[in-house]
């Protein structure tokens, strides 16, 4: 009885023990899970620091979207990323360009551990992916955020000159000037237009179909410098688009520089005849005013300075626009993160995966040009509008044969030299009668008596939503409404 009781005294004692140890086994599981819990929470705040610390640096180089970019990605010592302190753990950002207006941060927060490299699937309790910066892991908790993740949406960016491509100024000139044209293919340059809505007519502001293609540069190469000789006015809210038609062996290249006499061009993406191919800058259809994306050919950029004087004094919207002039399918490649090999990673990590870092003379984005990979260096064109005072070259009356009322001015003729202001005589008196139903567009339901300087003054026709911008910039009269 003796032994008896000795094992059962034994074996109650090996009983508790072991589960005390079970105990302290599951109280330790538990405080690690607690622990590697408490650590992800950490994490993820660690991560939206950094997200915020990227996005302060994108807000403080407003309209420059480039150079905010280089200030996030690269520090000055070989890293491509922003790194930063926070919580006691580290985080790492960095920005990409999604399109003209929207940048992408991806930020990760980590904490608990160490970086390091290691082969194969990484051991429990570490990040599971590698570091998607340095291709390092980390020996602890971390926390990615990004639009993939769902916790931080792509950043799109209000420029306060507006969209890609829109005209923002009441009234402006168009100027276009050839930067480079560095290929051997010729190219034609043509500019298509889509106007802005009249919502209050009760018109679908997704409706918006363009305007006929209109020739800017005639076909040809080597243009460095030469700046257009069309005249053209641009009414505000005009959504732009130019696509480069490309002829590759140079049959159509033209012996004079004026656009006069060539065909009206009605050919599309499908059939482009006379050309090879169509690039666009932006998407080839509107589908919402405004609201456009850039097709993978061409790399469009707003000049940093937005809506703003320029050396000569004249308020200047501008933009430069760089084309890819090959048509190499396999360029067109979104799901690349090569820039050798994708138009699309060239655009949002630039030609050495580090952005867009520099600038060139003029403020824009330094661009180069390889004859064997993706570049937007082909052909570089300049488009600005320069603010134009006397808004009625952008609503030109019905009478003067604008046909559709687009703002072209003087359409695609060369600008014709000033002529003196006529003799004022005494103004008479405007007829009581409302032209505007019969001009042929009805968006234009205003009647409006405008004065041209010293001379006789003119009926034009506008829109119900243009009226009292005019009326605030000139001593016009309204003399009636359509109906």
């Amino acid at each position: 009885m003796g032994k008896a009781a000795l094992l059962l005294t034994f074996g109650a004692a090996l009983f508790v023990a072991q589960g005390l140890l079970s105990q302290t086994e599951t109280e330790r599981h538990t405080a690690q899970n607690q622990g590697d819990f408490e650590n992800g929470v950490v994490a993820r705040e660690i991560a939206r620091s950094g997200f915020n610390v990227a996005m302060g640096i994108l807000r403080d180089n407003g309209n420059d979207l480039h150079g905010a970019i280089a200030a996030i990605n690269i520090d000055g010592i070989g890293r491509k990323y922003l790194e930063g302190q926070h919580q006691g753990g580290t985080f790492r950002a960095r920005a990409e360009l999604v399109n003209g207006e929207v940048v992408r941060i991806t930020s990760v927060g980590y904490i608990g551990g160490e970086f390091a490299r290691v082969s194969g699937e990484p051991d429990a309790g570490w990040c599971r992916e590698a570091d998607p910066f340095s291709g390092e892991y980390y020996s602890g908790a971390c926390h990615t955020m990004s639009d993939v993740t769902g916790d931080s949406p792509i950043y799109e960016y209000e420029l306060p000159s507006g969209d890609p491509l829109t005209a923002k100024l009441e009234c402006g000139k168009l100027e276009v000037e050839f930067i480079d044209s560095m290929a051997g293919y010729c190219s034609a340059v043509y500019l298509e237009r889509t106007l802005p809505l009249d919502i209050e007519e009760g018109e679908d502001p997704n409706a918006g179909d363009p305007e006929p293609a209109e020739m800017i540069f005639t076909p040809g190469n080597n243009r460095n410098g030469r700046t257009s000789t069309v005249s053209k006015y641009v009414r505000g809210g005009t959504q732009m688009n130019f696509f480069i038609g490309v002829d590759k062996n140079c049959s159509t290249r033209a012996t004079s520089t004026s656009v006069e006499g060539y065909p009206q061009f009605t050919g599309s993406i499908a059939s482009p005849a006379p050309y090879d191919h169509l690039h666009y800058a932006l998407q080839e259809e509107v589908g919402k005013l405004g609201d456009m994306s850039e097709t993978p050919w061409a790399f469009t950029e707003m000049h940093p300075s937005g809506i703003a004087a320029d050396g000569s004094g004249n308020v200047t919207q501008r933009w430069r626009i760089g084309w890819e002039d090959q048509h190499i399918t396999s360029w067109d490649n979104p799901s690349s993160n090569d820039p050798r090999y994708s138009l699309q990673a060239l655009k949002s990590q630039g030609y050495d995966g580090d952005g867009w870092p520099s600038a060139d003379s003029r403020g824009y984005r330094t661009l180069r040009d390889y004859g064997n990979r993706p570049d937007f260096s082909d052909q570089v064109i300049e488009v600005k509008l320069v603010e134009e005072s006397d808004v009625s070259l952008c609503y030109p009356p019905a009478a003067s044969g604008s046909g559709s009322g687009s703002g072209s001015g003087s359409g695609s003729g060369s600008t014709p030299a000033p002529t003196p202001a006529p003799t004022p005589e005494p103004e008479a008196e405007p007829a009581n009668t409302c032209p505007c139903p019969g001009n042929g567009n009805n968006n234009k339901k205003v009647a409006i008596w405008h004065q041209q300087g010293g001379g006789n003054g003119q009926q034009i026709c506008i829109s119900e939503n243009a009226v009292d911008k005019h009326l605030d910039k000139h001593e016009d009269h309204i003399i009636c409404r359509g109906n």
